[in-house]
C-alpha cells in the first residue's frame, strides 16, 4: 500500500462474520461509540493507531470502537480498561497521508461483548475476541415506539432546517425500528454515558423508550 492511498465507497465491504470475532482489532476512544447503521470519520494520528488503520486497510478491514471505563481517561495512552459492549465498524473510506497518518470513515455493522484480550504478538494496537449481539425484537412495542421517535423528529427537523446526517432515512417507514434507533441514538443523543447505554442495549423497544425521552428533551430545549 502507497501513500496517499485513497479508497471510497458507500457501503462496508466486510460482514460481521465469525471469521472478524476470532480476532477483533479495538479502538478505544473517550466516550466513543459506533451505533449500527451510522457513519464515523477517524482521523488516526498515534503510532499505534497508524499502525491499526495500516491493519484494518490490509486485513479485516474493520474494527471495534470502545469505549473507556470511567475513571481511565488519564490512562489512555496505556492499556485502560474498556466496556464490554462496543459497536464495530466496516471500513467505507480510507486515505494514508504522505506523513503516515489515515484518514478514515466507518460504517456500523453490529454490535459485539468482547470476551477476552488476545496475545499482541508484537502489534502496538489490541486485539480480542468477540460474540455478535443480536437486537431483541417485539413488534408489539416496536412499531408504536418508532412512529413515535419518527414524529418527534418530524418536529425537530422544523426547527432545525437543515437537519442532521440521514434524517430522510430516519423518517422513512422502510427503516426498521432497530435501525432507526441506533441511527438517531448517533445522530441526536450527545450525552457519552446515555450514548454508551444504548449500544449496550439490545431490546430494540428499551432504545426507542430511552430516545422518546432524549429527543422530547432536545425539542424542548430548541423551543
Amino acid at each position: 500500500m502507497t501513500d496517499d492511498d485513497t479508497t471510497v465507497g458507500t457501503k462496508p465491504t466486510r460482514p460481521l462474520d465469525e471469521e472478524l470475532l476470532r480476532c477483533l482489532p479495538m479502538f478505544p476512544l473517550p466516550g466513543g461509540v459506533m451505533f449500527p447503521g451510522a457513519v464515523l470519520p477517524l482521523h488516526m494520528f498515534e503510532p499505534r493507531y497508524r499502525a491499526l488503520a495500516e491493519y484494518c486497510a490490509r486485513g479485516p478491514r474493520a474494527m471495534g470502537i470502545a469505549s473507556l471505563v470511567p475513571g481511565n481517561e488519564d490512562d489512555y495512552y496505556g492499556r485502560p480498561p474498556v466496556r464490554p459492549i462496543m459497536g464495530v465498524g466496516a471500513l467505507i473510506a480510507q486515505r494514508r497521508l504522505p506523513d503516515g497518518r489515515w484518514n478514515i470513515a466507518l460504517r456500523g455493522i453490529g454490535r459485539v461483548r468482547w470476551v477476552r484480550e488476545l496475545d499482541q504478538d508484537g502489534e502496538l494496537f489490541r486485539l480480542v475476541r468477540a460474540e455478535r449481539l443480536h437486537d431483541e425484537e417485539d413488534p408489539e412495542r416496536d412499531r408504536p415506539l418508532a412512529e413515535t421517535v419518527r414524529k418527534l423528529l418530524l418536529q425537530v427537523a422544523t426547527k432545525v432546517p437543515a437537519g442532521t446526517q440521514r434524517l430522510d432515512e430516519l423518517l422513512t417507514p422502510e427503516t426498521s425500528p432497530g435501525l432507526l434507533s441506533d441511527l438517531a441514538a448517533h445522530s441526536f443523543v450527545v450525552d457519552a454515558g446515555v450514548r454508551q447505554d444504548l449500544i449496550e442495549e439490545v431490546s430494540v423497544a428499551k432504545r426507542l423508550e430511552r430516545l422518546v425521552d432524549a429527543i422530547g428533551g432536545l425539542l424542548l430545549e430548541l423551543t
